[in-house]
């Protein structure tokens, strides 16, 4: 049985004199320890949008706030600007984890309800035990792979990651209350499922805000931030460093060891304006930001990029070798979109960084954009209310057999 530290005593509020339980709220979100506790390690933009929110809902106060963690199990439960960080190992989740819906980390939380990022294999799991014990699950979806053809009832086929479809499905399926980023995710939702996902765009990470940049600063310094990853597609910013010889390039790649030492030696010295970085602590991206003049994105496909609003937040517009979440590129003026190819990705960028008219205009619009729509109070105070709702209606029911 793998489980991590047991739970203390239920948090109170008092009203109109009484002692009253606040409902449990435990999050899911394995690789967000560091942005927690301040440590090092991988995390990525589920891990961002997550904590985002679970600080926002410890600030609310109406709720006793907990979080899953990777973690050494042998620790207690550690609190964290009201949050209480629980610890689970890093291995595979079908590894001491399904056995028994019921022996879990998540049954030591005891949580009234859960909330997970993404739905891929543990956020199954998770669904199964919710089945089981009767409690509430809130899904916010991450990427638009969820509702790829591979993803039904009983899937076998993988996604990129090895994940079979059907864990997928299963985790939507089974949500009580589906959360989407874009526009696009709400419609896929509904004609997949049949029901209402709610629209909670992503919060804006931080309280950093810069005017929107008149032109290029730095001399049309590129920012690529990503990891070693089929979807992400770290060749093609490479290509566009090489298309592009006279632009600098920030490359923040997630693992980019694993190309073995050699490989990186070689791509310093053919790509002399490529500045390579593995893991960036959160903070110190802000800094990258500040001193980049458009952020370059080569994703298949996304949900919608932490990264975005934070070329928003710095004044920088954005280029996009061919994904445009809810048109907010082509149709909203943020940026420039390209068709899909290297030479088109490299002439998008270019324009965009000769024109100081166009770049200005895609960096106020991308300002605008984030104000209007990325406000983290208000998204906050969203989610805080499909919390309240799953609660409302799915409070602690009778065990459901999982299959």
């Amino acid at each position: 049985m793998t489980t991590g530290a047991m739970c203390d005593a239920p948090r109170t509020a008092s009203r109109e004199g009484a002692e009253v339980r606040l409902p449990r709220v435990c999050f899911s979100l394995p690789y967000a320890r560091q942005l927690l506790d301040g440590g090092s390690g991988y995390f990525g933009g589920a891990e961002v949008r997550g904590t985002t929110f679970l600080r926002g809902l410890a600030r609310d106060g109406a709720f006793d706030v907990h979080a899953v963690v990777i973690g050494d199990t042998r620790a207690a439960v550690t609190g964290v600007d009201g949050i209480r960080m629980h610890f689970r190992p890093d291995v595979p989740w079908h590894v001491g984890q399904q056995d028994d819906a019921t022996r879990s980390i998540w049954a030591d939380v005891d949580a009234d309800l859960y909330v997970a990022f993404g739905a891929n294999e543990a956020t199954a799991e998770l669904a199964r035990f919710c089945r089981a014990r009767g409690r509430a699950l809130v899904l916010s979806i991450a990427s638009d792979a969820a509702f790829d053809g591979i993803v039904y009832e009983g899937s076998t086929e993988r996604d990129p990651y090895g994940i079979p479809g059907h864990f997928i499905w299963f985790a939507m399926h089974h949500a009580d209350e589906v959360v989407v980023q874009t526009e696009r995710q709400q419609a896929l939702f509904m004609a997949r499922e049949g029901r209402a996902a709610t629209l909670i765009r992503n919060p804006a990470p931080s309280t950093v805000r810069s005017e929107p940049r008149a032109a290029p600063a730095y001399g049309g310094r590129m920012l690529w931030i990503g990891r070693i990853d089929p979807n992400k597609r770290h060749a093609e910013a490479l290509a566009l460093a090489a298309a592009l010889p006279h632009r600098t390039m920030i490359m923040v790649c997630n693992d980019i060891h694993s190309l073995g030492q050699r490989s990186i030696d070689e791509l310093e010295v053919a790509l002399p304006n490529l500045m390579l970085a593995d893991q960036v602590a959160l903070p110190d991206i802000d800094a990258l930001f500040s001193f980049s003049d458009v952020l370059v994105n080569t994703s298949v496909v996304e949900g919608f990029p932490n990264t975005f609003l934070q070329a928003g937040m710095h004044g920088i517009p954005i280029a996009s070798m061919s994904f445009d979440p809810d048109g907010m590129l082509a149709r909203h003026g943020c940026g420039s979109v390209a068709n899909g190819t290297r030479p088109d990705f490299a002439r998008v960028v270019e324009s965009l960084l000769m024109n100081n008219a166009r770049y200005a205009g895609a960096a106020s619009a991308n300002v605008r954009w984030l104000r209007d729509r990325h406000d983290p109070a208000g998204r906050v105070a969203e989610l805080a209310d499909v919390v309240r709702r799953a609660l409302a209606q799915h409070a602690r029911r009778p065990a459901v057999l999982a299959r």
